[in-house]
């Protein structure tokens, strides 16, 4: 399918799906967009090659009016984890919507659909399983699956029942996408986990484990997939299998913030059934924002491996540092994080770990008010001073990141060698500056 080609993609006005209709814009497709309501996008959004219709999915006939010339589908649309959302909205904003997509496509059988599902449809097991595109569900702990793995467990069903009547049909399973949204006002779902980390709106965790991959990867691999992959087969388009503790402790060295407490799941789980009662006893006082069944899957293991879609579709993975760091500079560029990380200007995933030392050491000293906001300032010098570049690699290798504590340890004999020499580099800088003149003049 070249790029004259008519492409309309539904739900694309989602995390995903903004990120796919982007993509496909660089690509110079024709592409449209289905969504219930068009955003408003700065111009440089590629809005103006993109055209819009607005409509509800629950209607038929708006369906058959978006598919009229087209050449192929991106399915994304679909209903996330929401805190508070009612259960029964799993199944209507995934099963049902599904089926009413499936059932308008009947009169378009020459389209091409690639439709997003979810490592939910795959895996699910209560210790590390990772599972491939063949994996059968002997491993997945069923009793344990929340409402949205069931949920997308039977719209797979519905997507691989359409594509077994020789209707042309890929299916893509993502992992837990993270990663920055593809516009200031964008609807960011997953990613969200990283904001309440930032905003220290998330206490606890449950330790299970998630393939954290980079959303835009997976828009690209959908764009792949309209000519690439075989129709009825289905791509794990995933990453890093890795648990949540693991996830947390990234963050806390990009911040600094402190890591959650992880509680087992059968306290976690008890204290969110007490909730729900509680808010259906007083409903104007107390509100349970995680459902018991949401807990409970929680411990789960959702771990893939995605060879099948770097083989067949060019999937890519982006290194796991670079997608977390570029979705807290998201956030924090958005003004949803108060703490100062000014420092994330100049932070990447090769100088990652030393611009984290170098503000521990700043926290540590005296001077700590005038140091935390200019650790950019420092890195950039010891970046410049061929000694103090040496000094900082050196440190790097000799000490270990705290990720319980959220700080740096060094054995204690160490840690005064390089205490010494940021202490001169710290109060040179103090005593030129002009927070100093001002304190003593």
């Amino acid at each position: 399918m070249d790029i004259s080609s008519n492409v309309i993609v539904f739900g694309a006005g989602g995390f995903l799906g903004e990120h796919i209709i982007q993509e496909l814009a660089k690509k110079n497709f024709n592409v449209h967009a289905a969504v219930r309501t068009k955003p408003k996008y700065s111009k440089n959004n590629f809005s103006n090659q993109i055209t819009y219709y607005e409509g509800d999915l629950e209607d038929s006939q708006y369906i058959r009016k978006c598919l009229e010339g087209m050449d192929a589908v991106i399915y994304t649309a679909g209903c996330n984890w929401q805190p508070g959302l009612p259960i029964t909205e799993y199944f209507r904003g995934n099963v049902q919507l599904t089926k009413n997509f499936f059932k308008a496509l009947d009169n378009y059988p020459y389209i091409r659909v690639v439709y997003t599902s979810s490592m939910s449809a795959i895996a699910g097991s209560k210790t590390p399983v990772i599972f491939t595109e063949e994996s059968g569900r002997s491993q997945v702990s069923k009793s344990y699956l929340s409402p949205y793995d069931w949920a997308k467990i039977e719209c797979e069903q519905i997507a691989l029942n359409y594509a077994s009547k020789n209707h042309n049909v890929v299916i893509l399973n993502p992992g837990y996408m993270l990663g920055p949204g593809a516009s200031r006002k964008s609807k960011v779902t997953t990613s969200g986990i990283v904001l309440r980390f930032c905003q220290n709106d998330f206490p606890f965790y449950v330790n299970g484990g998630h393939s954290i991959c980079d959303v835009r990867d997976v828009a690209k691999a959908h764009i792949a997939a309209i000519n690439s992959g075989k129709s009825g087969d289905r791509y794990i388009v995933a990453g890093y299998n890795l648990r949540m503790a693991e996830i947390y402790r990234l963050m806390v060295m990009i911040t600094g913030f402190s890591i959650p407490k992880e509680l087992p799941v059968s306290v976690a789980y008890s204290f969110s059934v007490l909730l729900e009662k509680l808010s259906s006893l007083f409903p104007n006082q107390v509100k349970s924002l995680h459902h018991p069944d949401f807990v409970k899957s929680s411990c789960l293991y959702y771990y893939g491996e995605s060879q099948k879609s770097i083989s067949e579709l060019g999937y890519n993975i982006t290194p796991l540092a670079t997608t977390v760091l570029d979705t807290i500079k998201y956030f924090y560029n958005l003004d949803l994080i108060s703490e100062d990380l000014s420092f994330l200007e100049i932070m990447n995933n090769s100088n990652l770990q030393a611009i984290a030392y170098i503000r521990e050491m700043a926290k540590r000293h005296s001077f700590s008010e005038f140091l935390v906001p200019r650790v950019s300032e420092i890195y950039r010098i010891c970046e410049s001073n061929h000694y103090l570049n040496n000094f900082l690699l050196n440190l790097v290798d000799d000490s270990i990141f705290s990720y319980r504590k959220g700080k740096l340890q060094i054995k204690q004999a160490e840690y005064k060698k390089y205490q010494k020499t940021f202490n001169k580099l710290f109060e040179y800088l103090y005593f030129a500056s002009n927070d100093f003149l001002a304190e003593v003049l």
